[in-house]
């Protein structure tokens, strides 16, 4: 988590989406292709750097984006609902899994 989510939890690695599984049941319900996975929450375009990429990928993540981790904090603190999902329009890695922009089809 960075920035706006440690004004509403601790520091930490990890937060966890709560209605993760209410939205993955909808979209398999409606048929609509999906994946899960861990996300890198990310503030800044400027820490997307080859070393810190590498690192979440190891680490299992299959995405990165700008604001989930904030707002779950935030509903966690509020005890408001987050039902989140993610759109991918662009995949950060060539298809030998280096870094690299392509767009996904």
């Amino acid at each position: 988590m960075y920035l706006a989510s440690y004004h509403y939890a601790p520091a930490s690695d990890d937060i966890t989406v709560k209605n993760q599984d209410i939205v993955a049941e909808f979209v398999r319900e409606n048929r609509i292709p999906y994946v899960t996975g861990r996300t890198w929450t990310a503030d800044s375009f400027y820490r997307e750097t080859v070393y810190n990429f590498k690192q979440q990928k190891t680490d299992g993540c299959i995405s990165v984006e700008m604001k989930c981790a904030a707002l779950q904090a935030m509903c966690d603190f509020r005890g408001l609902n987050l039902y989140g999902s993610l759109q991918v329009t662009i995949c950060r890695t060539h298809r030998n899994g280096t870094p690299g922009t392509r767009k996904v089809r």
